[in-house]
């Protein structure tokens, strides 16, 4: 996969996911707004056990699943391409189903004693039920990213978020409540991503793959698929975990009603960083391709994204999201929401180095690395735990959202540093803090008109193109775009004839010409 490649992939992912984080966005709203805060935390709290149950049942086959089918793929042998898609789904969903079973029957413990609501009992069984379709759906999604079908994976998605979004409402109008939501989200929306994705698997891909290689033992491909799973599946759930245990902590100490304040301000936070996002579900089965092939240049290029074009795209989004923090979760949530934004001050930045981190931590899984960010994410977890232990009781939610950021940033450094070692790439200084400038200037502005102009709406239209265009022309004309993106833009723009302003931007640059 080559550098634009690997951004028109990402580019896809991107659209895609946008759509998804929308209409994810309408099914928290619908949800929010029909089962109120108390409701809508029930929803929130089944769907913190599931992401990370999910995670432990997968066992990290699905980037194993798109690591081999890709390095194989770049070789020429189907046979390999083939079982490492059948074996490790078979194996999984066995395991999804064993790990269903247990959830089950821990669902009156977690439902009476941790969350101290039993009205979450049939949620979190209802979830159980569904944890071996969304394993399947998870494999047949590595297996498009495996393929760099970019289009496929996101398609599944589509069928799953359209699941989710229409069924969800739909159950809860028909009377049933937070159960029907957890349902439709858990349940439903596997099964008709993890069919249609099948059927679409074996009309576009699977007819190509050539009968051509030596097949390989069904026990060593599950071994093989397991050894590097497993660090993997390590690391996303210590991710998961990382990722939600400020709502456990919450769910612990204040309740399912504050569940759901929090829970209103992370989509919120999260909605900005999916282009970034989008790079890091790109970047495994490029750098895995760059390595099997031996394309240094390449993989140089790959690190340069993933750590330096990530760092000036998300530090805007952190210092917007953040100033604007009040305007924004009631616009999308509505004023019972508005304790929410104790959390969204600060979370925005806490999401920023997390996917840093994932993006770094795609390239080296990419690359055999696995280890590295299992270990990173190990120290950053535990960190988490204690701060959010000691932050909860005492700050509340806007404590929860300190111990994420803290948290995060020291996986960042050490994923950012692991990066710097197995795949040299040059950084400058300026690169790295000039974008931290620009984004404390674009704060300021934004905080300065979220606090004089009269609307809502119009509140967040002045703040985010004055804070945004203040940040742009900073970044520029301070030397903080390197040569590689320049490039990458003037090749894009050039696709869609505007490559002239983009070169009339880069005549801004007064620093570093």
């Amino acid at each position: 996969m080559s550098l634009l490649r690997l951004v028109k992939g990402s580019l896809t992912v991107f659209v895609g996911s946008l759509v998804l984080r929308l209409g994810g966005y309408v099914y928290r709203l619908l949800v929010g707004r029909l089962l109120g805060p108390d409701g809508y935390g029930i929803v929130s709290a089944t769907m913190v056990v599931q992401t990370i149950v999910m995670f432990l049942a997968t066992f990290g086959v699905p980037p194993a699943i798109a690591r081999y089918v890709s390095r194989y793929q770049a070789l020429g042998d189907g046979v390999k391409v083939r079982q490492f898609i059948g074996v490790p789904t078979l194996a999984l969903v066995a395991i999804s189903a064993l790990t269903a079973t247990i959830l089950a029957l821990l669902a009156p413990y977690l439902a009476n004693w941790y969350f101290h609501n039993p009205r979450l009992y049939w949620p979190l069984v209802l979830t159980a039920v569904g944890l071996p379709f969304a394993a399947f759906a998870s494999c047949v999604r590595g297996a498009f990213q495996g393929f760099q079908d970019m289009r496929g994976y996101v398609m599944t998605q589509f069928v799953e978020q359209g699941t989710r979004v229409g069924g969800a409402p739909a159950l809860i109008l028909a009377g049933y409540g937070p159960a029907g939501a957890v349902f439709a989200s858990a349940a439903l929306a596997y099964i008709t991503s993890g069919a249609y994705g099948a059927v679409e698997l074996r009309r576009k891909h699977l007819p190509n793959v050539p009968e051509k290689g030596e097949p390989l033992p069904p026990t060593r491909v599950a071994r093989e698929a397991l050894t590097f799973g497993l660090p993997v599946a390590l690391t996303g759930i210590a991710d998961m975990i990382q990722s939600n245990v400020d709502l456990l902590a919450i769910g612990y100490f204040l309740g399912t009603l504050w569940v759901g304040f929090y829970d209103a301000a992370g989509p919120i936070a999260r909605l900005p960083t999916t282009l970034c996002a989008a790079v890091a579900t790109a970047l495994l089965p490029a750098a895995s391709e760059a390595e099997a092939l031996r394309d240094e240049r390449t993989l140089r290029q790959y690190a340069h994204v993933s750590v330096k074009t990530m760092w000036t795209l998300l530090v805007p989004v952190a210092a917007l999201t953040g100033a604007l923090a009040e305007p924004l979760i009631v616009l999308f949530f509505g004023a019972p929401f508005r304790p929410g934004a104790q959390a969204l001050y600060v979370l925005p930045t806490a999401m920023a180095f997390i996917v840093i981190f994932r993006s770094c931590a795609s390239l080296l899984q990419g690359i055999g690395k696995e280890r590295h960010p299992l270990f990173i994410l190990s120290l950053s977890l535990a960190l988490n735990v204690g701060l959010n232990v000691l932050l909860v009781p005492r700050l509340g939610i806007f404590g929860a959202s300190l111990a994420t950021a803290i948290s995060n940033w020291l996986a960042m450094i050490l994923a950012v540093r692991a990066v710097l070692v197995n795949a040299p790439v040059e950084l400058r200084f300026r690169w790295l803090m000039v974008p931290v400038l620009a984004g404390a200037v674009a704060w300021v502005v934004a905080r300065w008109l979220e606090e004089t102009v009269p609307w809502l709406v119009l509140k967040l239209l002045a703040g985010l193109t004055a804070g945004s265009a203040v940040y742009a022309l900073l970044v520029i004309a301070l030397g903080g775009v390197s040569d590689l993106e320049w490039r990458i833009l003037e090749r894009g723009a050039d696709r869609v004839g505007a490559v002239g302003l983009i070169r009339a931007l880069k005549r801004l640059q007064v620093v570093g010409r």
